[in-house]
């Protein structure tokens, strides 16, 4: 859900008042949490993470936004820097402190937890957060490039999915990514022809950009196969629990942290 909402989000950045956006995008982030942690069963669990991911696929983009609004050219890279550092503190401690959680208080708490801090957060931008962004009302959403989209983007991830779940391709799970891709291809094409499209893909044509993005693409690749695959070797193979799990995985925060200071 994270990666459907996010070529929507420089349409809610413009079409609806930032401080509104950002309270509405907490309450959903609240209602997805206490949803998590109320679930007696997995499909409840499932939609509690959905509802989680959709607040946080928006909120991303939606303080990066905001950055390129408040800040001027020459300190965006900082302000961003920090940012990433903060983006960068869930994945390089959440897999020790989360699995202290899991053991200690079972998994449920992984999203109860989440609820008083987002109700501290929710008091605290009522009386000091504030719009900065021009709305503009006559800002209009192609919604087939919005539909070609989901379906693309959510059939590719499926397809990814099902297939290193199952180990692998079947007629399935290789339909379903290559509609995936067939989608993605008319997607893009339609981005293309359209005077204000929803992504707009001519950023591609300049050869930095596109070599920062794919070594940032490997990056990530590298780090969060690593983060995935390693804890759930470590606790079934070696029968390690949730924190031991994490705390392996604990040293390669200095890493994290090098890494965006760098940047």
């Amino acid at each position: 859900m994270t990666g459907l909402m996010i070529p929507l989000s420089a349409w809610f950045f413009h079409r609806f008042n930032t401080k509104h956006t950002f309270i509405s995008l907490l309450l959903i982030f609240l209602l997805g949490s206490a949803c998590g942690f109320l679930a007696s069963n997995f499909w409840l669990l499932l939609l509690g993470r959905l509802i989680q991911a959709i607040a946080a696929g928006a909120m991303i983009p939606l303080i990066q936004n905001v950055v390129l609004v408040l800040y001027p050219q020459e300190k965006r890279g900082f302000i961003m820097g920090i940012i990433g550092l903060v983006i960068a503190f869930g994945p390089a401690l959440g897999p020790t402190v989360g699995g202290w959680i899991i053991d200690n208080l079972g998994l449920k708490w992984l999203f109860g937890i989440l609820i008083p801090l987002t109700i501290i957060l929710l008091v605290i931008s009522l009386f000091n957060a504030k719009n900065v962004n021009k709305i503009d009302r006559t800002q209009r959403v192609d919604w087939l490039s919005v539909v070609e989209s989901c379906l693309g983007f959510g059939a590719l991830l499926y397809g990814f999915s099902d297939i290193g779940n199952m180990g692998t391709i079947n007629f399935t799970n290789g339909f379903i990514t290559i509609m995936g891709l067939v989608v993605l291809v008319f997607f893009c094409w339609r981005q293309l022809k359209l005077e204000k499209p929803l992504a707009n893909l001519s950023v591609f044509r300049n050869y930095t950009f596109n070599l920062t993005t794919i070594l940032s693409a490997i990056s990530n690749i590298a780090l969060l196969s690593v983060e995935l695959v390693l804890p759930l070797y470590l606790q079934r193979v070696h029968d390690l629990s949730a924190f031991q799990a994490g705390l392996m995985l604990l040293p390669g925060a200095n890493n994290k942290s090098d890494c965006w200071k760098t940047i």
